[in-house]
Parts: C-alpha cells; structure tokens; sequence
C-alpha cells in the first residue's frame, strides 16, 4: 500500500511494477542492435533482465528464433560483415567487445579494463580491424576496494537494464583494433565532448556522431546538500500532509486537496532518448527554421573523418544514422528520417519520432 494506488501516486511514493497492473505496464523493452546474414535478421533486445539475440526468417514471416540469450549478460550494440560478429557484452556496469564467426554465436572477448565498450563495427577495408566507442570507468585503490561492499544481484539487474553505467563515466572516444597483433589505438578523443557511434565506409572513411560530454551520475553535490537541509521542514509538512490524504482517499475516496492526484513533471517538455535527456520543445522551437526541423539539439554533430584525416561536420542535430547502398548518409533527427543527398539536399524519407537505431540491409 506504501508503494501503490492512488494514495502513493498522491504521495509520491508510488513505484511502477508493485501492483500486477502497473507490472505488466512497467516492462522495458530496447532494441539496440540489427544486422542481416545468410538472408536472415538479427536484432538484439533486452526485455527488463532477459537479453539476447535473437533471428527473424523473413519480414513476412512472424515466428522468431534465438540465437543466444542470458540473464547476466545484456547484448547491445553489434555489426555482422563478412561471415563475423563484433558485439557489445555488457555484465555488472562494464561493456566489452566480442567477436565471433557465424553462424556460431560462440562469443569471445577481446577487449578489457574498467570501461564501456559500444557500437563496435568491422572495418570495411581491413579485414582483421573492429572501430568501437569506448568510455573509462573510476579505478579504485586497494583502500577503495576494501571499502567499497560488493555488487548485490539486483544492483547487477539494474546496471544491465539502464542505458548508462551506474558510475560516473568518462567521456567516450572512437577506438581502433587490430585482432592480428592486438594494437589499440584511439583515434577521436576530448575531454569536452562524446565521440560515438562510429561506422566505416567503403572508401576507407569513417563516420560518428560527435556531442557534448555530460557525466552520467549525479556526484557529490555540498550545495544540493545544503539545499536538502534547508527544505527538511517543508518537506517534513509535506510529507505529513500526505499521510493524511492517504488516509482521507482510503477511508472517504477523496484527498484533501481539491486537484486529486496528479504525476509529478518537473519539466514535460524533457525526454529522455538514448541516455540524452533533451527539452523536445525548445529544440524544435530553435531548429524551426531547418528544412526537416527535429528535436536534437545543434551540438550532435555527424562527423566524417578522410583517410588523411580531415574532419567534416556533415550535418548537425543528429541522433543516429547509416549510410546506403549508394553511400548516401541517412540519419534521424529526431522527428524524421531523412536521406542527405550527394549534392547536399536533404530527402524526407518519414516521420518517426524518437528512432535511435538505423540500419540499411540489403534486400536479398
């Protein structure tokens, strides 16, 4: 009763999956990976604590089958090319690279360390080279370690099912490997910004989304400490008042306040979309002037770096993107999935609010 119904929506104690409706209603389901071979999809999905890969026959056909699934390993990101697989394996806040010869799902690491590892991707000219993402993680002395109690199972359920690492990060940069000899080398890397999402061309070019870097944690924080102290009466009134509407709403069907029961929003126009928290309208507001206005803000930049080195902005206000059989970039902004042209005009190819993942598959 503390954390469901009415009276804990009023109170704001109320938590989405303690009551069989609010359960069903509360399941996550992300697609975080897409990838086609021998005429079949694969997607990667995490559905609350089950993870997995799993393969359609054809787009007509609606049965599924798995091709490898865990309940301690969530499997992101991945890129098939060539008859091989190069995965993201996140476990207990860390994320590493995996790789594996198809169609055998017999994954192997091949990187390590404290880290977070995304978007891996076979290089499309040098057979044995995977470009990923990759952000460091806080590394701990031994007076540290001793200190710091264990991962519980559910703090391990919770890291795999969040989008972010559940300690502060790093800023993530674009890596290179090279399987024969085991050379990492970063390629893209700045204290001031996110490079991410990386994806390699035929012509040797590679790609990325460049954007500004944010911590994800919230750290330790003297002034918000000060500011709780200072509101420890007004909330102790609150807190009081809502105990007694609970019992009002429980024994009479009615709170003592007048508004009912209401959601608290501290900002409706902020959503979340791939670990980026965005004010959809004032972002749509400040691109209403773009020929496709979406809601990513104008610092998510999609950057094409030359053989040589050379760094273009190709377009900004990017979230995601794939390139097509032509070479033509096609990227979401948010609100549409638009195609930019060789000769830099932009086609509208739909509507589609909030895509995170594209993919071009050839048909056949």
């Amino acid at each position: 009763w503390k954390t469901s119904g009415e009276g804990a929506k009023f109170t704001g104690t109320y938590v989405a999956g303690a009551d069989p409706q609010s359960r069903i209603q509360s399941i996550r389901a992300s697609v975080n990976g897409l990838g086609e071979y021998g005429g079949a999809l694969y997607f990667s999905e995490r559905i609350d604590g089950v993870s997995g890969i799993y393969k359609k026959i054809s787009s007509t056909d609606t049965s599924e089958a798995i091709a490898i699934s865990s309940n301690d390993r969530a499997y992101l990101s991945f890129d098939m090319f060539d008859g091989r697989l190069a995965v993201s394996v996140m476990s207990a806040g860390e994320a590493h690279i995996g790789i594996s010869s198809l169609p055998s799902f017999d994954i192997r690491t091949v990187t390590e360390g404290s880290s977070v590892e995304l978007d891996p991707v076979w290089s499309r000219t040098e057979r044995d080279v995977i470009y990923f993402s990759s952000a460091g993680l806080p590394q701990f002395d031994s007076s540290d370690m001793e200190e710091a109690p264990p991962m519980t199972p559910a703090a391990i359920m919770n890291a795999m099912n969040s989008s972010a690492a559940p300690v502060r990060r790093g800023p993530s940069s674009i890596c290179r490997l090279k399987l024969s000899d085991g050379e990492l080398e970063t390629l893209l890397e700045d204290e001031r910004f996110d490079f991410v999402k990386p994806l390699s061309a035929p012509d040797e070019s590679l790609y990325c989304v460049k954007k500004p870097y944010s911590a994800q944690s919230e750290g330790n924080n003297s002034l918000g400490c000060a500011a709780d102290i200072l509101l420890l009466p007004v909330r102790l009134i609150k807190a009081l008042f809502g105990f007694l509407s609970f019992f009002s709403i429980k024994y009479s069907g009615t709170p003592l306040s007048g508004g009912g029961t209401r959601a608290k929003n501290k900002d409706a126009g902020q959503i979340r979309i791939d670990g980026n928290l965005i004010n959809a309208e004032k972002e749509l507001k400040a691109n209403a002037g773009d020929e496709n206005p979406g809601i990513i803000p104008k610092s998510f930049e999609l950057l094409r770096i030359a053989p040589d080195g050379t760094q273009t902005t190709l377009r900004r206000g990017v979230l995601c993107y794939t390139l097509d059989d032509a070479g033509n970039v096609v990227y979401s902004n948010g609100k549409y999935i638009i195609r930019l042209n060789a000769d830099g005009s932009e086609t509208r190819l739909a509507a589609a609010d909030g895509v995170t993942l594209l993919k071009y598959l050839p048909v056949g």
